[in-house]
C-alpha cells in the first residue's frame, strides 16, 4: 500500500534511521520518561476538542510521524508525555496531492496544511496504553531474543560491541541489553539467527516511539 512519510521530527528521525539500518556503531540515547495509564481531564479535553487534522497540526505537540495511504491519512503526535494516533479518511486524489509535494518548494507547509486542514477525524487512539512498563519489561530479563522475535519483537538496530539492541515492539521501540556470544560474521544470516537462540536479556527500558503508523489499521 503506497505511504508518504511528509513530516518526521528529531526523535522520529531515530526510528527512521533504524529502519534504513542506519546508525552503526553509534550508542542509543537515553530513555525517555513517559506517561502511562488514565488520561487527566485536562488532556482529555484537548483531545475531544480535535475535530480535523488542522485542529491537531495546530497544537503544541512533541514528537509526531504521519503517512498516507490511499484512502485514509494518520497522524501520531505526543501530548503532555503521551501518545496518541489520529486517524481520517482520504480520498486518492487527496493522497496523490501529497504525494507530488515538493518539500524544497517555499510554500510546502501551507500547501500541506491546505490539503489536510479539513479532513475531518476519524478516530484517536491512546498509543501510551500499548507502553510496556518498567514491571514487564523487567520480567524479559532471561529470555532469549529468538524467544521476543517470537513473540512480536522486531530487532531495529543492534550494536554487538555494546550488546545492545533496539528493539521495536509496536508501537514503540526500547533498549535490550543482552548477554551470550555474539555471531563471528554479522553479515552473515544463519549465524546472526544462531546467535538470537543464545544471547539473552539482561536489562529493557523505554527508548520512544518506534514506527507508530505501520501498523495495519482495522
Amino acid at each position: 500500500m503506497m505511504k508518504k512519510v511528509a513530516r518526521i521530527m528529531a526523535s522520529v528521525m531515530i526510528a527512521t534511521m533504524l529502519f534504513t539500518g542506519c546508525g552503526n556503531g553509534q550508542s542509543a540515547p537515553a530513555a525517555q520518561e513517559q506517561e502511562t495509564g488514565k488520561v487527566n481531564e485536562e488532556d482529555a479535553a484537548v483531545i475531544d476538542g480535535l475535530k480535523t487534522m488542522g485542529d491537531i497540526l495546530d497544537l503544541e505537540s512533541g514528537e509526531t510521524q504521519c503517512a498516507a495511504y490511499d484512502n485514509y491519512y494518520v497522524y501520531v503526535f505526543e501530548l503532555n508525555g503521551r501518545y496518541y494516533r489520529a486517524m481520517a479518511d482520504m480520498t486518492k486524489e487527496q493522497s496523490a496531492l501529497i504525494w507530488e509535494m515538493d518539500e524544497a518548494d517555499e510554500k510546502y507547509t501551507e500547501k500541506y496544511h491546505e490539503c489536510l486542514d479539513s479532513l475531518k477525524i476519524k478516530s484517536i487512539e491512546n498509543l501510551s496504553d500499548k507502553m510496556l512498563t518498567q514491571e514487564e519489561l523487567d520480567k524479559l530479563v532471561g529470555k532469549t531474543c529468538r524467544e521476543l522475535v517470537d513473540e512480536g519483537w522486531t530487532v531495529s538496530w543492534s550494536n554487538w560491541e555494546e550488546m545492545e539492541f533496539w528493539m521495536n515492539k509496536w508501537p514503540f521501540m526500547y533498549i535490550v541489553k543482552v548477554e551470550g556470544p555474539a555471531p563471528e560474521d554479522e553479515n552473515d544470516s544463519l549465524a546472526y539467527e544462531e546467535a538470537l537462540k543464545n544471547i539473552k536479556v539482561v536489562s529493557a527500558e523505554f527508548l520512544s516511539l518506534g514506527n507508530a503508523c505501520d501498523n495495519e489499521i482495522e
